[in-house]
């Protein structure tokens, strides 16, 4: 992403501001947050007040992390080395704790950001890379061959099973499940549910709703 307009970004939630030398807090939630000792230009900014044990350490410069209203995340870890990324996480996504989140772990291989819809249900022991973590070369040219930056995009209405793992470059449509202890590598399609290593498609045009009254089947329309 592109340098970050701060006003705009300072407007989400003015009230809460707190300015740490030259990076941005925006929240209502207990959190630890760490800046390397050259990090500027970054911004937090929760909006949720359901948020606990929330860790997130940042070495670069102008990311930004999002998490939206109504949202329930325990023990929840955010780990950014690079710049210009952001970590943008809906409104009512909950979790069951142990998430972690990595993003640019070394500056020469290819990192993207990550952007989680509304409405998610994120398993026990889930992780999220955006990147490889360190880049790998082809001998014959010397040259890094995984240094193109590709994004991670959860969509709206998204469950993730326990001890799921989500690799770089990877988008899940609307609506769909992704089963226990998966690894999920490539693409997966909205409404469908999707299990194993590699993680593919089981089967399509389905969906699923956090419990069975008709209010919570009804509002999973919404998202897909």
């Amino acid at each position: 992403m592109n340098k970050l307009d701060k006003n705009n970004l300072i407007g989400l939630s003015l009230k809460f501001k707190e300015w740490r030398g030259t990076n941005f807090f925006s929240s209502n939630s207990n959190f630890n947050c760490e800046f390397g000792d050259k990090s500027k230009g970054n911004f937090v900014i929760f909006l949720s007040s359901g948020l606990n044990k929330i860790s997130i350490k940042i070495n670069g410069n102008n990311n930004i992390v999002f998490i939206g209203d109504n949202s329930q995340l325990s023990n929840l870890r955010i780990v950014i080395k690079n710049s210009d990324l952001a970590c943008s996480i809906g409104s009512n996504v909950t979790s069951s704790g142990n998430t972690s989140i990595h993003m640019g772990q070394n500056c020469l291989a290819g990192h993207g950001s990550l952007f989680v819809g509304e409405d998610v249900m994120i398993g026990k022991d889930v992780c999220i890379f955006t990147s490889d973590n360190h880049p790998i070369y082809d001998l014959s040219t010397n040259l890094c061959i995984n240094n193109s930056p590709k994004n991670v995009v959860i969509g709206s209405h998204v469950w993730l099973g326990h001890r799921t793992i989500i690799t770089k470059a990877v988008e899940i449509g609307a609506g769909s499940l992704i089963g226990t202890s998966s690894v999920v590598t490539k693409n997966i399609p909205g409404k469908c549910s999707a299990a194993g290593v590699p993680a593919t498609v089981i089967k399509e045009n389905i969906s699923w709703s956090r419990n069975s009254n008709s209010s919570s089947v009804e509002s999973m329309y919404s998202f897909i």
